[in-house]
């Protein structure tokens, strides 16, 4: 089985819309808290870009959730 990165990407970006919802947060609210622009938060939700280290633990802070929540 080989490893489909943008797969992940689209999966990942998915999870943090859905936690978004959940917790009623707007991609410019999110990405004020974490530290950059809100077209970076969209191309995160549609899978074109996966979000660093700092700005996932950022997101999952926000969304009250844990980083492993969001990553499977």
């Amino acid at each position: 089985m080989c490893y489909d990165a943008q797969a992940d990407r689209i999966a990942t970006g998915k999870r943090i819309h859905h936690k978004m919802i959940d917790c009623d947060v707007s991609a410019k609210e999110l990405a004020q808290v974490a530290g950059c622009t809100p077209q970076m938060i969209s191309a995160i939700l549609c899978g074109d870009k996966y979000p660093s280290v700092p700005i996932l633990r950022a997101i999952a802070s926000r969304l009250d959730c844990k980083v492993d929540e969001l990553l499977h």
